[in-house]
């Protein structure tokens, strides 16, 4: 643990900094890793969209980071919330420590981190095809279908579609989807694109790879932003349970 850390800290490494404030409200922040000296790791002061962001000695967090290609998490608490760090013998800066973990946990190696739903009752996703030559109109009366929702990331979802539905999809096909998220009062609406589909369950059910679509009018991105909110909050449960005995 100790070498994989130094090393991220010798290339001055980004991170992400997940952690519950005492109103029990979810924060992000990014850091980034810059020195590892006896049992502490220095970072530069977390930078957050939202400013009321504030950590205090002791209190648990969760760190990501990629270290030489791979994705990793840790836990570990903050150990002082001010102090200064020399990058060189110019630059002086505001950082934060941070206890060096007993241990390190690869994570997925992919371009967006997708989480299980399957912790939650049924997601049911709907949608329909788009009008041919215009990806971002949905066609007055259009036939629906309906699935569920496997696993999600800001990239895109996972849905396994039934074949009763008697429906091909294509890779490449532009569709609209529908659902709703646990703890998320307004349901999502987004453009997306198949990317596979794969017979699943003895071939009584397809599974469809769906791809957000944010190269559109459609408001994409402010839904993306609270999809990702949610896979982070969902990332920590996760990995709260998998530590509880």
């Amino acid at each position: 643990v100790r070498d994989m850390i130094d090393r991220a800290c010798a290339r001055d490494t980004p991170a992400r900094l997940h952690f519950t404030d005492n109103s029990d409200e979810d924060h992000i922040a990014r850091i980034r890793l810059i020195k590892l000296e006896d049992n502490e790791i220095y970072a530069d002061a977390p930078l957050s969209a939202d400013s009321k962001t504030s950590l205090s000695k002791h209190q648990p967090v969760i760190v990501h980071t990629m270290i030489e290609g791979s994705r990793y998490a840790f836990h570990t608490r903050v150990e002082r919330v001010f102090t200064k760090v020399d990058l060189n013998a110019h630059k002086r800066i505001t950082a934060i420590t941070l206890a060096l973990p007993n241990n390190i946990t690869q994570r997925q190696r992919r371009q967006f981190f997708r989480v299980s739903v399957a912790g939650h009752a049924d997601i049911h996703v709907a949608f329909c095809a788009t009008v041919p030559g215009q990806p971002d109109c949905c066609p007055i009366n259009a036939e629906q279908f309906r699935g569920r929702m496997v696993n999600i990331s800001a990239g895109g979802l996972c849905v396994i579609v039934p074949m009763s539905q008697r429906r091909r999809f294509g890779a490449g096909e532009r569709l609209f989807v529908e659902f709703a998220l646990p703890e998320i009062d307004e349901p999502f609406q987004l453009s997306v694109e198949v990317r596979r589909t794969k017979k699943v369950h003895e071939d009584t059910d397809t599974l469809l790879g769906l791809r957000f679509k944010t190269d559109l009018a459609w408001p994409a991105r402010p839904l993306i932003q609270q999809i990702t909110r949610f896979i982070a909050n969902e990332e920590r449960r996760q990995l709260k349970r998998r530590r509880e005995p």
